[in-house]
């Protein structure tokens, strides 16, 4: 790993733990910024001033933390280009090549999803060959005759006898 970009990452540990000690010692070692004169409890506004304060700091360390993740990832990015080049690709190959691990665009699963469902729920359908009827559930397998003539192009609905 080059010097940068070892530095780089050490600089985002870095941040990631102040993170991690200012949230543990939050956590474990608040005490009352200053307590009510007559019943020595917390008044509610300095609670709320707290958590403002709290909440501010929290925003600047998360922008820290962009900030030298945006710097890690240049850091990356030369780096492998560098590689590219000396390797003799081109950087399109290198993005062509990076495909499969990226991880937005990866699909869930091999198959394609499933197309809607044909028929409506509580409508009632006749096979006209043999008079046969079918009620369609909220869920489960359409009746197979019925199934049959939707594969080979023809709407459920011309099979429809009423609207449930």
């Amino acid at each position: 790993m080059p010097a940068k970009a070892s530095a780089t990452r050490s600089a985002t540990v870095a941040v990631v733990a102040t993170i991690q000690v200012i949230a543990f010692t939050a956590a474990m070692t608040w005490q009352a910024p200053c307590q009510d004169d007559f019943t020595g409890r917390v008044r509610y506004a300095e609670i709320q001033q707290r958590i403002k304060d709290m909440d501010a700091e929290r925003v600047e360390l998360e922008a820290a933390l962009q900030a030298k993740r945006g710097e890690e990832i240049k850091v990356l990015a030369d780096a492998y280009a560098k590689k590219l080049q000396a390797g003799g690709f081109s950087i399109s190959e290198g993005i062509k090549a990076l495909a499969p691990y990226d991880t937005a665009t990866a699909k869930r699963s091999s198959t394609a999803p499933r197309p809607p469902r044909e028929v409506e729920t509580g409508t009632t359908y006749k096979n006209p060959g043999t008079g046969e009827t079918w009620k369609a559930g909220a869920k489960g397998r359409v009746v197979g005759w019925l199934q049959a003539q939707i594969d080979t192009g023809k709407r459920a609905a011309s099979f429809a006898i009423d609207a449930g």
